[in-house]
């Protein structure tokens, strides 16, 4: 996630080994991280006299404590603890650093860690301490979200140490064909009149909602519209319970969507893959129900592909709606997710998921239909979507913030 002092930027080994007396030296400790999410947490080194340099630790966990936070939890042998002037952890707390930031998977990152009463104890005594210089989430409501917990629990001085680093998405500059974005939009536009080509990315498809979307997609198609839709996909068990217990078996999903001869479903594709296809695609779609940090938006906007989602969590803020994508309206709570999870009752669950999942239909039927009468307005989204991805996630932002990180760290 991390690149190595050997794969800086265009420095070599011998340029990284190369210090001068204002280079800093970050160590990098990686801990469990959410694979698909995963290309969030990464960011080049930022040079300007800060080098990563990955650190070998003792997870606390092989010393026999049980328990999720100590699976969070390493030491650093106490050579590399002098070694290096500030240890990035991400989804780890290392316990002996003599100064770190700490990049969290937002709220359920930290619900993770400190799960019972004296993990969140130590956990917060942890950060609390001088040595705990920064404390990143990928969001403003994960934010806004943990400084609402911190402050409840009396605990501000954690809460003014959050800070929002979002990560870094790597812009294709040219496809496997040698193509800019800008020629395979104008390749796009040679071909309106053509199937509006769809693309959807989550291996937590019922959560990402891919029932509200093969509802929609058959339902603009019986009316005449050539869809093409490329599922890229593992059909994983949904990760949220209430919505395993009462969505259709992801064996019957995973039949509805093979068996459609418009459905092209790949289990997996890399990154570059990801984007490769988005360059190929009109819009990309995630009706989504349960968290995501949104990375297929990004990874998809890089390549001028805008994406129409839901108001969930922290999607809002990276499609404006009807300016660089469009957003489709969910009940949420004041956490930002959506209120059926709530629910005080099994029937009022029920109902929730059946009424979501059409109001979610029917909102994406209407917005396909306005795209596909409407070509030019997706380029138009699609480009704006690409100017916001990288004012948020392009090189320069995630670097320039990481400077700014480890210097107020460094201090």
């Amino acid at each position: 996630m991390f690149s190595s002092p050997q794969t800086i930027g265009q420095c070599d080994a011998s340029d990284a080994l190369h210090v001068v007396p204002s280079q800093h030296w970050i160590g990098v400790i990686e801990g469990p991280v959410d694979r698909d999410e995963a290309c969030l947490f990464h960011c080049e080194s930022p040079h300007d006299g800060f080098i990563h340099r990955p650190l070998r630790t003792v997870p606390v966990n092989r010393l026999g404590r049980q328990g999720r936070f100590w699976s969070f939890a390493h030491l650093l042998p106490e050579s590399l603890s002098q070694s290096v002037d500030l240890v990035h952890a991400v989804n780890t707390v290392p316990l002996n650093a003599k100064r770190f930031v700490i990049a969290l998977d937002g709220q359920p990152a930290m619900q993770d860690a400190f799960a019972s009463s004296w993990h969140a104890v130590l956990g917060h005594r942890l950060l609390r301490l001088t040595s705990c210089r920064r404390i990143l989430v990928r969001s403003e409501i994960a934010k806004r979200n943990l400084r609402g917990q911190f402050e409840l629990l009396g605990l501000s001085e954690l809460a003014d140490k959050l800070s929002v680093f979002r990560g870094f998405v790597p812009e294709l500059a040219r496809d496997a064909k040698g193509q800019s974005a800008e020629t395979r939009m104008r390749r796009r536009a040679a071909r309106r009149g053509d199937s509006l080509q769809v693309m959807f990315v989550g291996h937590d498809a019922i959560g990402m909602g891919v029932i509200p979307m093969l509802d929609a997609l058959e339902t603009l198609r019986r009316g005449g519209l050539e869809i093409r839709l490329t599922l890229v996909s593992r059909m994983d068990a949904p990760k949220s319970q209430d919505l395993a217990s009462r969505s259709p078996s992801i064996e019957k999903v995973r039949d509805r969507v093979d068996s459609a001869p418009w459905i092209r479903r790949l289990a997996t594709v890399s990154r570059r893959r990801v984007q490769e296809l988005a360059a190929c695609h009109d819009v990309l779609v995630l009706p989504a129900l349960s968290h995501t940090s949104g990375w297929q938006i990004a990874e998809a906007a890089m390549q001028c592909c805008p994406a129409i989602s839901t108001n969930l969590f922290s999607l809002p803020e990276l499609i404006e709606s009807n300016d660089t994508g469009m957003l489709m309206e969910l009940p949420i709570d004041g956490h930002g997710q959506w209120e059926g999870f709530s629910l005080d009752s099994e029937r009022k669950k029920n109902d929730a998921i059946v009424q979501t999942t059409r109001s979610v239909s029917e909102q994406l039927t209407v917005l396909l239909s306005i795209l596909s009468q409407n070509r030019d307005r997706v380029d138009q989204l699609g480009i704006a979507a690409r100017d916001k991805m990288r004012s948020l996630f392009g090189r320069t932002a995630a670097v320039g913030h990481l400077q700014q990180v480890y210097a107020d760290a460094c201090g």
